[in-house]
Order: C-alpha cells, then sequence, then structure tokens
C-alpha cells in the first residue's frame, strides 16, 4: 500500500499509541489501521521474536562539550562492557492518571550543585515525594519546570533568562552547574 499523505514528527522509540506518537495517530486516522505507522523500534522487535525487547542508549560528551564520544544505541542487546546494567533493579514506566503514553519513570529527587530542589509535580496519581521524569533522548532542552530550570541555570555566571527567546542564555565559556538526578 502506497501512503501518500505527509507526515511530520520524529522517527524513533515513541510507544505506538495514538497518545504517543502524532505519525501513529494521523496514520491511524487516515487509513484506520495503526499496524501502518508502528514505529521502527516495534517493526525490529516484531520480525525477530527471539530479540529482547530491550534498547540501550548510552551518551558521553568529550571534554571540550562540542562533540559526542563513546556514545552507543543498541537494540536488543546491552552496549559491551555494560552487561552487568541487567542485573540492577528496574525502573518501571510510571504514567500518571492525567498523563500521556510517554517513557516516564518516578523520579526521587533532584540536586543542583549539591542542593536539594523541591520539585512539585501537578501530575495526578504520583505518590508523595516524588515527581514523573520524562526520559527523552529526542531533544537537548531541558523539559524542566520553570523553577528547576531557574535552579539549575540561575547560578551561572553571565546567564540570563531572555523573555523573547522564552529560555535560558548562557556564556560560551560556561561552567556548568552540577546536576544530580536521584532514582530509588
Amino acid at each position: 500500500m502506497d501512503i501518500e499523505t505527509e507526515y511530520d514528527g520524529l522517527m524513533g522509540l515513541a510507544f505506538d499509541t495514538l497518545d504517543g506518537s502524532t505519525i501513529t495517530s494521523a496514520i491511524d486516522e487516515t487509513y484506520n489501521d495503526r499496524k501502518l505507522g508502528l514505529s521502527p523500534i516495534l517493526n525490529i522487535f516484531s520480525q525477530n521474536d527471539s530479540l529482547p525487547n530491550i534498547v540501550t542508549i548510552y551518551m558521553d560528551r568529550t571534554g571540550d562539550l562540542e562533540m559526542t564520544s563513546q556514545s552507543s544505541f543498541t537494540i536488543g542487546e546491552y552496549v559491551e562492557g555494560l552487561e552487568h546494567i541487567q542485573d540492577e533493579p528496574k525502573l518501571p514506566r510510571f504514567i500518571a492518571k492525567d498523563g500521556i503514553t510517554r517513557w516516564t519513570i518516578l523520579m526521587d529527587g533532584m540536586e543542583v550543585n549539591g542542593v536539594s530542589i523541591n520539585i512539585q509535580t501537578s501530575a495526578q496519581g504520583v505518590p508523595s515525594g516524588k515527581t514523573v521524569a520524562l526520559m527523552d533522548t529526542g531533544t537537548s532542552f531541558a523539559l524542566v519546570p520553570a523553577a528547576v530550570a531557574s535552579a539549575i541555570y540561575s547560578n551561572i555566571t553571565d546567564a540570563f533568562y531572555s523573555r523573547e527567546l522564552g529560555a535560558w542564555v548562557l556564556p560560551c565559556t560556561v561552567d556548568p552547574s552540577n546536576v544530580t538526578f536521584i532514582f530509588a
């Protein structure tokens, strides 16, 4: 079947649900056939039943913060040398009662330069003392509440928030904040 309609979206690791992928929902609406819009990763898994349904993503940066280094993306196997992670505790995906289907898990805390940051969540059904974290490799933006972004960037010398851009502006020679995410 030829698909003659143009679709715009990331072709990646999203779940094949109508709320999780604009491509899946557009194809489902046009052709009433969700199988046509399956993500590449689900197609890979469905073509090989013996392949473990896992992906691993390992991202690293060079010392100059301009290029990536030693980064890996695997399908159905663990990054070489890091196979031991399969024995570590698993963090289950968490979908808030009012949430959409994404790669979200519960986060127990966050620190910026060693100082604990209080994060408030508006998501329904989130246990007390936790917040929902989106594990998104498809953007370089910090998808965090304004108070969290301020905690990360406001202590950086010469950094400022630009209302015009709707973003923090940092000097090129920035000494970055040390941000720690805590998952239990």
